[in-house]
């Protein structure tokens, strides 16, 4: 074979290979995955369920009282609940009033509700902050995700 006709064959196979590759991918994509059930009692004695809020996009923060991360998370879920988010945060951990507490010490100013284990395990949730992104559909659009990420999915 001359030089011409390898480096032909060589492109033909890279082309050829690459096109496996993205319908390797496409066939790895799994069908939209509908969010867990959420239906608990809020913190003022509301209800509120992920059902109750569709249509708008979720923010859905699994938290713990004593953590300090989740309470530098309240000004970024003041901000998202203020610009038309539904924010919804669920304590993993904690007795009501360390709940409370939290919600007064930190300015909260979205709905928070005690959560139990059945509602943790449901999530997966196993530390804290645990954010999960919940389309207007009702799909769940990202586990674990950061605030950058929910910035670019909620806002045009």
């Amino acid at each position: 074979m001359t030089g011409r006709a390898l480096a032909l064959a060589a492109v033909a196979l890279s082309t050829l290979a690459g096109a496996a590759g993205v319908a390797g991918l496409a066939a790895r994509r799994t069908a939209p995955e509908a969010a867990p059930p959420l239906d608990v009692v809020t913190l003022d004695g509301r209800r509120a369920s992920l059902a109750s809020l569709r249509g708008r996009p979720v923010v859905v923060e699994f938290f713990a009282p004593w953590c300090p991360e989740c309470r530098r998370d309240v000004p970024k879920l003041n901000d998202l609940a203020s610009r038309g988010t539904a924010v919804l945060a669920v304590a993993g951990e904690g007795t009501r009033e360390d709940v409370l507490a939290f919600a007064r010490e930190t300015g909260a100013r979205y709905p928070i509700a005690l959560g139990d284990p059945d509602t943790a395990a449901r999530y997966g949730v196993s530390t804290y902050p645990t954010r999960f992104l919940v389309g207007p559909d009702g799909e769940l659009v990202g586990r674990d995700v950061d605030f950058p990420r929910i910035l670019r999915e909620v806002r045009p």
